[in-house]
C-alpha cells in the first residue's frame, strides 16, 4: 500500500532558488566621544603639560587643545567633577589650572607662572580660533592678515610668527585650514 509518506519520498526536491540578497551589513559608527572621555583627555593633557613645563598652566593653553567653543564648557565640567582646580596666578592675574590631585593638605597651592609661557599660551589660544572665526580662505596670506588683525602684531612680528608656525609644523603647507596641535609641537612653540 502506498501512503502519504511514501509519496513525499518519491518526489524530487525542488531546485534551490537563488538565495535572497542579504542586506549589506551596516557599518557601526565609532562611538561618539563622551564628555567623560573629553574630561579624561583634558586631565591627561594638563598632567603632561605640567610635567614638561614645570610651571603653572594658563587655562587658555588647556583650552587651545579643545574644539572651538567647547573649551570653557569642558573646563567647567572638569571643575564641577572635581578633577581640575582653577585659580588666579598671584603675580599676573592670569587664570591657571591644576589637577585636583596637586592640592597640598586639601588646599589649592598657586604655582609660579612664567610670563613667557603665559604670553605664548594666550597667543596660541588666539591662533587656534583663527580658522573658525577669522579665516576666509586657507592661504598663507589670509593667515598673515588674520594673525596681524587678531594679535595686533607688526608686519615683521606677524611674518616671524607665521614662519615659526610653519617651522614647528603647527601650520602645514598642504593643510592650512587648521593648526596641527600635538603636545610636542605646542611645547616647542611655548619654549621657543
Amino acid at each position: 500500500s502506498f501512503s502519504w509518506f511514501d509519496f513525499e519520498r518519491s518526489q524530487t526536491p525542488p531546485a534551490p532558488s537563488a538565495p535572497a540578497p542579504q542586506p549589506a551589513p551596516k557599518e557601526t559608527p565609532a562611538p561618539a566621544r563622551t564628555a567623560v572621555d573629553s574630561v579624561e583627555t583634558l586631565c591627561k593633557t594638563l598632567s603632561a603639560l605640567r610635567q614638561a613645563l614645570n610651571t603653572a598652566i594658563p587655562a587658555d593653553l588647556l583650552k587651545a587643545f579643545t574644539p572651538p567653543g567647547e573649551g570653557s564648557a569642558l573646563l567647567q565640567k572638569a571643575i564641577s567633577q572635581g578633577r581640575i582646580d582653577q585659580w588666579e596666578a598671584p603675580e599676573s592675574g592670569v587664570l591657571c589650572v591644576s589637577l585636583r590631585a596637586e592640592r597640598m593638605y586639601g588646599k589649592i597651592t598657586p604655582i609660579p607662572l612664567r610670563t613667557g609661557v603665559a604670553e605664548r599660551a594666550a597667543q596660541l589660544y588666539a591662533l587656534t580660533r583663527i580658522p573658525h572665526y577669522s579665516l576666509q580662505e586657507p592661504t598663507r596670506a589670509a593667515w598673515k592678515r588674520a594673525i596681524k588683525e587678531r594679535l595686533g602684531l607688526t608686519s615683521r612680528e606677524t611674518k616671524n610668527l607665521l614662519n615659526r608656525l610653519f617651522a614647528l609644523s603647527l601650520l602645514q603647507p598642504g593643510d592650512l585650514r587648521r593648526l596641527h596641535l600635538t603636545l610636542e609641537r605646542v611645547l616647542a612653540f611655548l619654549q621657543s
